[in-house]
């Protein structure tokens, strides 16, 4: 029976260590596995177009045309959104419904229903709209083999600014130095070769001033509940194909965060559905399958439709107030999705990160491994009574 009872633990405490999927960093796989998902763009007008007006509208829809060339498709009348009067009652009294407006929506899955942009139909607003320098410069980043690019909106206060871009490229280059690529743990995926796959993270600076950032920033600052409120600068990790990992706001921008962030894009990936991972997808106009150079995992399979991911904000005022040596109540980010990889100082170490369904996986089986050995252990008792 000792020995038995002996057998039983050994099982659970193998079934209840962390599990490592494969040896392909977050970064590469969301690069080549991960479809971008879809924004929506509408156009209000209580009267026909004008001539100039309806070919800048049609620029877009036959843009939006192309859905591998950009994450973007035209909201018809067959769209499930629910309408937003507060758009059309801005619209109204701003124009009296006399000008054109164009409306951009976040992709379904991000579960808002509210438009992050709106404005009229200009020639600058249309391309700022479909595309920016900041995001062609993190694309090309993305393409060239970078783990991740991490953006930093200014606040406006020159000085503030400048302490976080010094604080973020130190601690950028820190992490490129310690991180490493995950090791090898399972043979059915192909090796990855380290001269093609590396850990490298730049900065891109962005300034709320920019017309022609505009909409990105306005892309950036709607992700996550109650960062328009927040007047500090702000850092978003970008990976993938133009996925946003989460927002740091104001102290919330610090050393611990910051190698947070790098060992989640950098640890290994348990090649989980993209949605049960912390992020929202953003408009890039990139045709991310013709630009990768090689596809190290294979030919990239058919994308698999998502299902919603819910993000939940913590109160803006607790990033600010944050302090950068009170680790039990820094706030990491502003808000991460429902489902987040959270990863302990240990993992932030090792860069090593874990899907939370991992975890509930790991528990049940080890709940049904103790179960087990106890009906084992009672029907051994029995047994000896009876006898």
């Amino acid at each position: 029976m000792r020995g038995f009872a002996s057998i039983a633990c050994a099982w659970c405490v193998i079934l209840a260590q962390p599990v490592l999927a494969c040896d392909v960093p977050v970064f590469r796989y969301a690069l080549e596995r991960w479809q971008p998902d879809a924004y929506e763009v509408a156009v209000l007008h209580g009267t026909p177009l004008s001539v100039d007006d309806a070919a800048l509208w049609q620029s877009i829809t036959q843009t939006a045309s192309a859905p591998d060339s950009l994450n973007l498709r035209i909201r018809g009348a067959d769209s499930k959104r629910v309408p937003d009067p507060g758009l059309e009652t801005r619209w109204t009294s701003e124009t009296n419904g006399a000008t054109p407006w164009l409306a951009l929506y976040y992709p379904a899955s991000a579960s808002r229903q509210s438009y992050l942009w709106a404005g009229p139909i200009t020639k600058s607003n249309c391309e700022a709209l479909l595309d920016s320098p900041a995001r062609r410069s993190i694309a090309e980043a993305l393409l060239d083999g970078e783990s991740a690019v991490f953006v930093l909106v200014e606040s406006g206060d020159a000085t503030a600014d400048d302490v976080t871009a010094e604080t973020l490229e130190r601690e950028l280059a820190a992490a490129e130095s310690t991180l490493e690529l995950p090791g090898r743990v399972d043979d059915e995926v192909p090796d990855i070769d380290e001269q093609k796959v590396r850990i490298a993270f730049s900065m891109e600076r962005v300034s709320r001033k920019d017309p022609s950032e505009q909409i990105f920033v306005e892309m950036l600052l709607g992700s996550e509940p109650g960062l328009r409120a927040i007047n500090a600068p702000m850092v978003f990790p970008i990976y993938g194909r133009g996925r946003s990992l989460y927002a740091l706001a104001g102290k919330g921008i610090n050393p611990r965060t910051i190698r947070q962030a790098c060992a989640l894009v950098a640890g290994p990936c348990s090649c989980d559905i993209k949605d049960e991972n912390p992020g929202i997808d953003l408009l890039f106009a990139v045709n991310w399958d013709a630009r990768i150079d090689e596809f190290l995992l294979g030919n990239p399979e058919p994308a698999v439709v998502p299902g919603p991911a819910l993000l939940q904000a913590s109160d803006p005022k607790t990033a600010e107030g944050n302090s950068e040596n009170d680790a039990s109540t820094e706030t990491v980010a502003v808000g991460i999705a429902k489902d987040a990889m959270i990863v302990s100082e240990e993992d932030v170490s090792r860069g090593r990160a874990f899907s939370p369904l991992v975890s509930v996986a790991l528990a049940i089986a080890v709940a049904m491994v103790a179960v087990l050995a106890g009906s084992v252990v009672l029907a051994f008792r029995k047994g000896g009574r009876e006898a």
